[in-house]
Parts: structure tokens; C-alpha cells; sequence
């Protein structure tokens, strides 16, 4: 019961809750590479020093248009390693 009702299953949702508080204007090319994520616990011992996500980071360091450029680039890889591998029809 105190994992449903004090940590909330994950205990990530002050993190996320952190995360959309100080994102509003940042989302397109997020905060830069560096800039400290620091999500304080309630209780003030923890701090988060990541998003626990690997694409809510990549949003937070380099924006939505970073994850969208990473996003192309793996699928270019995995459609050029298909096409490679003789499956392509046609």
C-alpha cells in the first residue's frame, strides 16, 4: 500500500511534474547540452539529476527538433539495413 499511495507506484511523478513546469517556451530547442536537470523529492533528500526518460532528456537538453532529426536518422538506418538485406519487394 505504500508503494501505490505514497510513491506512486514509479515515484516519478514529481519528476514529471518538475519536467512540464519548466518546459513551457523551451520545447522546440530545449535548454542546451549541460544545462543540470534538478528535480528536487518532496522530502528535500533526493534530487533527480536526469528525466529518468531517454527522450524526455533529449527533449529537455536539445529540443523536440533534435528527437524529431534522431528519430528520421534511426529510420533511415533501419530502412537503408532492410533494403540492404534483399527483403525490399520489388
Amino acid at each position: 500500500m505504500i508503494e501505490i499511495f505514497k510513491r506512486q507506484l514509479s515515484g516519478r511523478s514529481p519528476i514529471w511534474d518538475y519536467y512540464f513546469s519548466v518546459m513551457p517556451g523551451h520545447w522546440w530547442v530545449g535548454f542546451g547540452l549541460g544545462t543540470p536537470f534538478e528535480c528536487h523529492g518532496s522530502e528535500g533528500k533526493t534530487v533527480s539529476p536526469h528525466a529518468h526518460r531517454l527522450y524526455l532528456q533529449q527533449i529537455y537538453d536539445r529540443g523536440c527538433i533534435a528527437l524529431i532529426f534522431k528519430t528520421v536518422g534511426v529510420l533511415s538506418l533501419v530502412f537503408k539495413a532492410w533494403q540492404s538485406s534483399g527483403f525490399l519487394l520489388g
